[in-house]
């Protein structure tokens, strides 16, 4: 019996059961699952319908509840361009308005790629996460959303003849009905150097199939890192307020955050210097060992990909060899 059945022998329809009884229940019957394994098959289980989760208690469904229908559909208005109020803005700052012209309070989710010289270089750099799909972006009803936004582009774009362009891709999701599908909508942008302005494409530069994180291939996510030269490890992490150790899998990077970015299409947070990107769950301060070498946790953030699932980015920092453990929480 795999994990995943496993799992659903331990549910009884329409009784509520915590996630910490579920896991109990698992490991009575013989299955020593690891925390990321664990969230993962329930995952999977809440994607189909049969589980829902509320306040940390995992409820039974036998039947997947129907998905509301969008009538009408959402009509989002979206405009990049070089005009910001009353100033015309030049490379690498592009200005964009987002209106949401529909009848529904929306949450959405916006990633907007860059695409240079037909080289993908990847999700807008964006710490506040508006641009890159780290945050939800809360929109009222018939013309919610921003005007005179901006963002920037790689410098590398600015002094050349090659085209740029941008790539958009926004996810929707009902406020007032959470459990109505997802819609998307997908959009391009090609800049026009002379007149330093844009024009619309009805077409997607970047093909979705090249967003690989879903808990169900999590595996192949980590070998796609590997191939494309980060450092595939089980790394052991010392939990100082708990005096535990435990080990995790993850990919570790130290260098080349834009080759790597392009080798595996995702994201990847070009001011890392080093990052460890796992399912498995970080704490701030946590002292990190890989091949003998100590990396304290400095700190974390989680990405989110078009299927809005998060993983962990740590950044990482080597600390000096004469530094204690206390010095980790006084500094």
């Amino acid at each position: 019996m795999d994990i995943e059945t496993a799992i659903e022998t331990c549910l009884i329809q329409n009784s509520p059961i915590r996630a910490k009884d579920l896991m109990l229940k698992l490991e009575q019957r013989g299955y020593a699952v690891s925390r990321s394994q664990f969230y993962r098959y329930g995952t999977k289980l809440k994607k189909t319908g049969k589980l829902e989760q509320t306040n940390g208690i995992w409820r039974y469904r036998q039947e997947v509840k129907n998905k509301g229908l969008w009538e009408p559909a959402p009509k989002i208005e979206f405009l990049v361009t070089q005009q910001r109020g009353s100033s015309i803005v030049q490379l690498p700052t592009v200005a964009f308005n987002m209106v949401n012209w529909s009848p529904y309070q929306l949450n959405i989710r916006l990633q907007i790629w860059t695409f240079f010289g037909g080289r993908n270089l990847g999700l807008i750099n964006d710490r506040k996460g508006y641009y890159n799909g780290k945050i939800l972006i809360l929109t009222e009803p018939e013309g919610g959303g921003f005007v005179n936004g901006c963002f920037t582009v790689p410098n590398e774009c600015v002094n050349s003849t090659e085209e740029l362009s941008l790539s958009l891709v926004a996810t929707l999701l009902d406020r007032n009905d959470p459990d109505k599908s997802p819609y998307k909508i997908i959009g391009s942008y090609t800049h026009r150097r002379k007149e330093n302005d844009w024009f619309y494409e009805p077409t997607l530069f970047i093909d979705e199939t090249e967003h690989p994180s879903t808990p169900e291939n999590w595996d192949s996510l980590l070998s796609d890192f590997s191939k494309a030269g980060a450092s595939l490890i089980d790394v052991e992490v010392e939990k100082y307020q708990s005096g535990s150790k435990l080990i995790i899998q993850g990919v570790i990077v130290l260098r080349g955050a834009k080759k790597l970015q392009d080798a595996i299409k995702m994201y990847v947070p070009d001011e890392y210097d080093a990052f460890l990107f796992t399912e498995a769950s970080l704490d701030k301060y946590d002292m990190l060992t890989w091949q003998v070498t100590n990396f304290i946790v400095r700190a974390i953030e989680d990405i989110y990909d078009v299927y809005s699932l998060s993983y962990r980015i740590a950044k990482l920092v080597k600390p000096p060899c004469d530094v204690e453990p206390a010095w980790v929480f006084g500094g």
